[in-house]
């Protein structure tokens, strides 16, 4: 109902500020007064709730970024993480602490931070080289999840200089050989990370960028994999279920069709993906249905001529 009700005074407030510019048509300047509202989360109790807003600021050609915490009860909101300019991907750890994504003052690359509600206090959590994608904390609020690039391997004596690399399934701007993007976890007390997945395929092209889902019980992951790294292969992806024990893949859609978007029902028992119509790229995207466990997918948006993208109900 909150989330309802920001949608609601937003829309309003648009009205509002367009219908007392009456006789003027809408021009370049009104769009630096127009604030997105981006990805409400309610804290596991429902109590609290965190979005981010964004708005233009042509002078400097940027977005900027803010962050807010709501009282749910008295609806009373303040800013948060201004000492994080650009923080994104603000999400909850539990009923005091969040995460979210922010470029580290070392290698200036995005990690992983964690944030103290009471206390104020950020905490970075990963330390990847080669910065992070995308991640997801756990449901127990005891790990997270993120992918992050392979690094190079090290050239020693008169190899460092030579940066040659062989052209495979890129695009013609490519200057150096792409790396795959694999799983890591990290503790958000702040133990060791440990590397989950491997192999010459991935979970990002230069294209897109899988994103990370836990299963409810924790025990494995569900994300997008690409063939490979290569720009390419954006095309050729399949749903898998990344075991949280070793690492371990189940592939649950066939290979050589694209497969996007995957989204766990609560109870874990279905998957739904996106998927091009027919298996043709360039067709509009179908909604498919598969249980978490594997098995033939149904696709439920055939007689629509609409693409679809799903939103699970609590129920």
């Amino acid at each position: 109902m909150l989330l309802r009700r920001l949608v609601v005074i937003a829309a309003t407030l648009l009205v509002a500020r367009s219908g007392s510019a009456q006789g003027r048509a809408f021009g370049l300047e009104d769009l630096t007064r127009l604030v997105a509202v981006r990805a409400p989360a309610l804290s596991p109790d429902g109590r609290q709730l965190v979005y981010s807003t964004g708005r233009s600021d042509f002078e400097e050609n940027r977005t900027i970024s803010q962050v807010w915490l709501v009282d749910v009860a008295s609806r009373a909101s303040r800013e948060i993480l201004a000492e994080q300019p650009g923080a994104r991907s603000v999400t909850w750890i539990s009923n005091e602490r969040l995460a979210f994504v922010a470029r580290a003052d070392s290698g200036n690359v995005a990690q992983v931070y964690s944030w103290d509600v009471p206390g104020g206090r950020a905490r970075q959590l990963t330390r990847s080289p080669t910065g992070i994608r995308a991640f997801a904390v756990s449901p127990d609020g005891a790990t997270v999840a993120y992918s992050a690039d392979d690094q190079p391997a090290v050239k020693t004596g008169t190899e460092r200089f030579n940066d040659a690399f062989e052209v495979k399934n890129d695009d013609f701007l490519t200057m150096a050989a792409p790396q795959p993007v694999h799983l890591w976890l990290q503790g958000t007390d702040g133990a060791a990370p440990r590397r989950l997945t491997s192999g010459g395929w991935s979970l990002a092209t230069s294209l897109s960028t899988s994103g990370i889902q836990w299963m409810p019980d924790g025990l494995a992951l569900v994300v997008q994999v690409f063939d490979s790294p290569h720009s390419g292969d954006t095309d050729k992806s399949r749903v898998a279920r990344i075991a949280v024990r070793d690492g371990a893949p189940t592939f649950l859609t066939a290979a050589g069709v694209r497969a996007t978007g995957p989204e766990i029902s609560p109870d874990g028992r279905w998957i739904a993906f996106g998927s091009p119509r027919d298996g043709v790229p360039a067709n509009l995207r179908d909604l498919h249905l598969i249980a978490a466990t594997g098995g033939a997918p149904r696709n439920v948006s055939r007689t629509l001529d609409r693409p679809v993208s799903p939103t699970w109900l609590a129920d």
